[in-house]
């Protein structure tokens, strides 16, 4: 990837999934699943937490390129970066 297109691959990274293709129409499986059962059940909770990390990979990864790049300032970290997006997407998909 070129210093430019990394939001572009950010984006790309959206739109790949579920929810950013429009395939769902009503909120994230995972989001709501964790909403609805995260305080049933430990075991849950934690695979419910794997999924989330695994999600914030390919967000971390592509930030990481961009700020080595110098396409977006490296102030944060990547990872913190990927959580915020991706707490913040899950927040809007579940309001």
């Amino acid at each position: 990837m070129r210093a430019l297109p990394r939001a572009s691959a950010c984006c790309a990274i959206w739109k790949s999934s579920p929810r950013g293709s429009r395939r769902t129409t009503r909120g994230c499986l995972i989001g709501d699943f964790s909403l609805e059962t995260a305080q049933a059940s430990e075991l849950l909770r934690q695979r419910l937490a794997e999924i989330f990390a695994d999600w914030l990979k390919p967000f971390a990864a592509c930030i990481a390129a961009a700020q080595q790049a110098g396409t977006i300032p490296a102030r944060f970290a990547p990872d913190d970066l990927a959580e915020f997006l991706l707490a913040s997407w899950q927040g809007a998909i579940l309001a």
